[in-house]
């Protein structure tokens, strides 16, 4: 029961510092050019994403 409760808070801890932290682990991924490329083709081939995209950068 205790066991169950530990893990239970530990995971909210840790959820929560992601939560907060999430930008700076954004830019720590993709500080990386290799991850970076592979995010960037990889949601570009998206339709939905890349016509979004496109319609805020150009109009």
């Amino acid at each position: 029961m205790i066991g169950r409760l530990l893990k239970t808070l530990l995971l909210g801890l840790v959820v929560s510092a992601v939560l907060k932290n999430r930008y700076r682990i954004m830019n720590w991924v993709l500080g990386n050019r290799m991850i970076r490329q592979i995010v960037v083709s990889g949601t570009m081939s998206l339709p939905f994403i890349k016509n979004l995209f496109f319609r805020y950068a150009f109009f």
